[in-house]
C-alpha cells in the first residue's frame, strides 16, 4: 500500500485527509477539502492488527445530566474512571469508517453515535445524540483540554449539532459529515473557530 504523502505548501506541512471506504472489493480515497478544511488523517490498514495487550474494563457507569447554555459551558463534574489510552485506541481505529446518519458503529458511524461507540469501550453509557451529550459532565476552557475530552460545535446555527472528541495537539477526532468519514481536524480551522460552543470533560 502507497504510503501517505506529505507535500510542502508556503512553508507549512500539510496532509491531505484519505477517506478509504470499502468498494466491490476496491478501495476508494478521496480528499477532505470541505469547509476549508486541510486534515489530518491517519489511513487505517485494511488488515487487522492483533494485540497481546492486557485490557482492564472498568465499571459500566451512566451519565447524569447538568446544565449549560448557549453561552458556553457551566457547572458539573467529571464522573467517571476510564482508561483514556484505550478510548484514543478505539477512537483511531476507527478512522476512514464511512459516516451515515443515524449510524451507532461498528461499521457506521455518525457524530454522536462514533463518541458514544468510542466511550462504551471502557464502560461509560454516554447519551446518543449531541446536544444531550452537552449536558454531561464538567466544563473544561478550550486552553485546558485534554485528550477524551466531548468537543462540541452549533454547525446548523440554531443548537448544538455535531460531537468529536479531542485527542491533543489541538487535533480532534469525529464523524464529519463533509469528508464522509471518521477522520481527524485542527480545532484551529477557521469553520470549527466560528461554530466552536465549548466542551466536557467525562473522566476523572
Amino acid at each position: 500500500m502507497k504510503n501517505l504523502r506529505t507535500k510542502v505548501l508556503s512553508g507549512s506541512v500539510f496532509t491531505f485527509a484519505i477517506c478509504i471506504g470499502l468498494h466491490l472489493g476496491s478501495y476508494t480515497a478521496k480528499a477532505d477539502t470541505t469547509a476549508g478544511e486541510q486534515q489530518a488523517v491517519m489511513l487505517k490498514s485494511a488488515t487487522t492488527v492483533s494485540t497481546k495487550k492486557t485490557i482492564k474494563i472498568p465499571k459500566r457507569v451512566t451519565a447524569s445530566s447538568q446544565s449549560y447554555s448557549r453561552g458556553g459551558f457551566t457547572g458539573g463534574a467529571a464522573f467517571a474512571d476510564g482508561d483514556v489510552s484505550l478510548l484514543m485506541e478505539t477512537a483511531y481505529n476507527q478512522i476512514g469508517k464511512p459516516y451515515v446518519w443515524g449510524g451507532n458503529g461498528p461499521n457506521v458511524f455518525d457524530c454522536s453515535g462514533f463518541t458514544v461507540y468510542c466511550y462504551k469501550s471502557i464502560g461509560v453509557t454516554l447519551p446518543r445524540v449531541a446536544e444531550d451529550q452537552a449536558k454531561v459532565g464538567a466544563a473544561v476552557a478550550k486552553a485546558n483540554l485534554q485528550p477524551g475530552d466531548l468537543l462540541f460545535f452549533n454547525t446548523n446555527g440554531v443548537n448544538i449539532s455535531h460531537v468529536g472528541m479531542y485527542v491533543g495537539n489541538g487535533e480532534f477526532i469525529h464523524a464529519s459529515s463533509g469528508s464522509g468519514c471518521i477522520t481527524v481536524s485542527q480545532l484551529s480551522n477557521s469553520y470549527y473557530t466560528r461554530t466552536y460552543v465549548g466542551a466536557r470533560r467525562i473522566l476523572k
